[in-house]
């Protein structure tokens, strides 16, 4: 597991979302914030949540873990159409104009657009 130490620089509330940024912190010395910093000098996170349940968990402000856990094997339909590898790959040239790729069918992900609940202390802010 990877742990980062990112601050809720915003949470601008919406009636029916949040969005929600956080960056790396940065900070000289000794204390725990200078291990992080020296770990992950740069880091950001921009979040849109949707679910009610979850609104008001980042504070401006306030320092959260993010904790990175790879995922044993990938559950069926979370693989990426050849669609969005394509475009993934586009999207990392850095403005450089690429072709179409060539023949591009691909079958539809299946229907999952379903809520997962929210565990009760997801985002628990940690002392800065």
């Amino acid at each position: 597991m990877i742990r980062a130490k990112l601050k809720c620089i915003e949470n601008d509330a919406h009636e029916t979302y949040e969005s929600v940024t956080l960056v790396a912190i940065y900070e000289d010395g000794g204390n725990e914030n200078a291990s992080f910093a020296e770990a992950t000098p740069s880091a950001s996170l921009q979040m849109t949540i949707s679910n009610p349940a979850a609104f008001g968990e980042f504070v401006a402000g306030k320092c959260y873990y993010l904790d990175f856990t790879p995922v044993a094997e990938a559950p069926t339909g979370d693989q990426p159409t050849a669609n969005a590898a394509a475009t993934a790959d586009q999207s990392t040239t850095a403005g450089a104009a690429s072709p179409a790729p060539e023949n591009t069918q691909s079958t539809p992900a299946p229907d999952t657009n379903t809520e997962a609940p929210v565990p009760e202390s997801t985002a628990t802010p940690v002392d800065q």
